[in-house]
């Protein structure tokens, strides 16, 4: 990971953090438009303030244990989001952290296997039709009551040809972090499709995200992912896909390292097939 390293004459120059009565302060004021706190705002550490802050960090799956830690105020607005946790190491944290040389890549997947270095980066991959969803903004997503309407109605004449009924949509997503987490790469790999819009890298062979993945799982052997209660997603069906939208919280640990953080994540599913596959996978640093 990249961290900004800022100039301390600028960062003199920027907001001050707030003194502990005013966060304090803050956080009544979010919790209480949240109708999860119905005390006084008046910046004083009660009881009530804390329970407050454990129901807000139970409803978001956060660490429940009542402290106005940094993921808590981000979630809450309190504090900057793209800031970089101060426990972050400067080196590569979340796959998409992770930049690809996929030129080179192919290079090392062709000279130990034999394969022509163009099958992996050339003609096959400029035929590969990148999903829709990818870049054209935000996907419109169902409603709580339209997902309801859509299970009742086993999918609705839109996602009839859908491989993966509504309420299938958040077990794909949970076995697919499970197999993320696990120690056989090829159960994570198989998740994927034979070409994919990988994070920030673009559209790339499975291949080199295998390789990628290899080094990955080296640095952060254990790797612990756990999916958020909302999952919104929405469907195309003349494309035949999926698109995911949920949030993840993680810890992950290796060399002597532990990072813990959340993301916001975004995937295209191709469900035409008995064996849907992601086309397309994307997460932001929420906190």
């Amino acid at each position: 990971m990249r961290l900004l390293l800022v100039p301390l004459l600028i960062v003199t120059l920027l907001p001050q953090p707030l003194c502990a009565d005013d966060q304090v302060r803050s956080v009544q004021e979010e919790l209480r438009r949240r109708k999860l706190y119905f005390g006084d705002v008046d910046g004083r550490e009660t009881s009530e303030v804390d329970e407050a802050v454990k129901r807000y960090q139970k409803r978001k799956g956060l660490n429940t244990a009542g402290v106005r830690d940094t993921e808590t105020l981000r979630s809450l607005g309190l504090a900057e989001r793209g800031e970089a946790p101060d426990d972050w190491p400067e080196e590569p944290v979340l796959r998409s952290d992770l930049t690809i040389n996929v030129a080179a890549a192919a290079a090392e997947i062709a000279q130990e296997s034999g394969v022509e270095p163009a099958s992996i980066v050339g003609e096959k991959l400029a035929e590969t039709e990148p999903s829709s969803r990818l870049t054209r903004g935000k996907p419109r997503l169902l409603t709580r009551s339209q997902q309801a309407s859509a299970r009742r109605a086993g999918g609705g004449s839109g996602t009839r040809n859908l491989a993966i009924a509504p309420e299938g949509i958040r077990e794909f997503v949970r076995d697919f972090l499970k197999a993320t987490e696990g120690k056989k790469l090829q159960e994570e790999l198989r998740f994927y499709a034979d070409y994919l819009t990988y994070y920030n890298n673009g559209l790339i062979d499975r291949r080199v995200v295998e390789r990628t993945l290899l080094r990955y799982h080296a640095r952060w052997p254990h790797r612990r992912y756990r999916q958020g209660k909302a999952v919104q997603y929405a469907f195309d069906a003349q494309r035949a896909e999926i698109t995911v939208i949920y949030q993840v919280s993680f810890t992950l640990k290796g060399h002597g390292t532990k990072v813990s953080g959340t993301t916001n994540n975004r995937m295209v599913i191709n469900a035409a097939t008995s064996d849907p596959r992601i086309v397309s996978i994307q997460e932001h640093r929420a906190r």
